[in-house]
C-alpha cells in the first residue's frame, strides 16, 4: 500500500511540473490534461483498487472542487485550471494528501506573494501563476513520504 501511494504521489508530482509550463509561460492550462490524468486516475483505481474503497477516490476530488469554487464565486484571483489540476491530483493521491497540497501550495505561493510585496516592491495586484506552487508542494509531501515521516502537516 505505502509503495503504491507514493507512485501515485510521483505520478501527480510529475503531471503538475508538466502543466506548470505552459500556466507559467501563458497562464492557461489546457483542459484536456486534468481531464486525461482524472480519467487515469478513475482507471487505476477500478483496475487496482484501493483498499479504502471507492470513497478514497470521489472524496479525493473535493479538495479540487472547493478551488474550483473559489474560481468560480470569487474575482478569479485562482483559476479555473488550478481547481481541475487539484481535482485530477486528487483522484491519485486521495482526499487526504490533496487537502494537504491544498494548504501547501497555499502557504508556498503565500511566502512567494510576502517576498515580492515586501522585498521587491511589487504591487498589490500583481498575478502569478499557482500549479508551480502546486508543483513544489507535491514533490515536498514526495519528498517527506519517501523519508517515512508521515504527512508534511
Amino acid at each position: 500500500m505505502i509503495l503504491e501511494l507514493k507512485m501515485r504521489m510521483l505520478a501527480a508530482s510529475i503531471f503538475l511540473w508538466g502543466v506548470s509550463v505552459p500556466d507559467l509561460q501563458s497562464r492557461t492550462v489546457p483542459v484536456q490534461a486534468p481531464v486525461a490524468f482524472a480519467a487515469g486516475g478513475v482507471l487505476l483505481d477500478l483496475v487496482f483498487p484501493s483498499p479504502v474503497g471507492t470513497t478514497f477516490l470521489f472524496t479525493g476530488f473535493l479538495p479540487g472542487m472547493c478551488l474550483l469554487a473559489i474560481s468560480a464565486l470569487g474575482r478569479h484571483s485562482v483559476g479555473a485550471g488550478d481547481g481541475l489540476c487539484l481535482l485530477a491530483c486528487g483522484s491519485w493521491i486521495g482526499p487526504e494528501m490533496a487537502a494537504e497540497l491544498l494548504v501547501l501550495s497555499a502557504v508556498l505561493a503565500g511566502a512567494y506573494g510576502a517576498v515580492c510585496l515586501l522585498l521587491l516592491g511589487k504591487p498589490k495586484d500583481s498575478t502569478f501563476a499557482f500549479l508551480p506552487f502546486m508543483a513544489a508542494g507535491q514533490s515536498i509531501c514526495l519528498a517527506w513520504a519517501a523519508c517515512g515521516s508521515g504527512t508534511v502537516l
